[in-house]
């Protein structure tokens, strides 16, 4: 969703905490942490009788990715923190026109968390849902 990705790549606290790492779909192979990557999970019109549907409702991840789970004092940004600034940009937070799509309103919904162990490397994700709804 290209509108949550401008959003988020927009913002001054998840720009500075992710290096401007912010990805839709899938983040290029070989990025260092932190970053964000957005993906659209489902997309459910709002039927009309008569006409094509005014509205859609969204659902869309924002996954923060990072090597702590908090920020701790050598600075090292965590996935956690990244997550609480990523909420802290979409959440109630844009309506109107953005990177050409028409935002009604944008709802979090829900956050869990899950870990990756590669090579000796740790990973902690910090995944939100948010429901978007777009004006058509």
């Amino acid at each position: 969703m290209r509108a949550v990705v401008s959003v988020l790549s927009n913002d001054a606290t998840v720009s500075t905490l992710t290096g401007g790492q912010v990805f839709a779909g899938i983040e290029p192979p070989g990025k260092k942490v932190p970053y964000v990557v957005v993906s659209t999970e489902d997309i459910d019109p709002n039927p009309s009788k008569s006409e094509v549907s005014t509205l859609d409702y969204y659902q869309v991840e924002v996954f923060s990715v990072s090597r702590k789970l908090y920020t701790d004092s050598d600075g090292t940004v965590g996935a956690y923190d990244l997550s609480e600034a990523c909420r802290a940009a979409l959440d109630q937070q844009v309506q109107g026109l953005v990177s050409g799509q028409d935002i009604d309103r944008i709802d979090f919904e829900s956050q869990n968390e899950y870990h990756d162990i590669e090579a000796n490397n740790v990973k902690h994700t910090v995944y939100q849902e948010y429901r978007v709804i777009l004006k058509r």
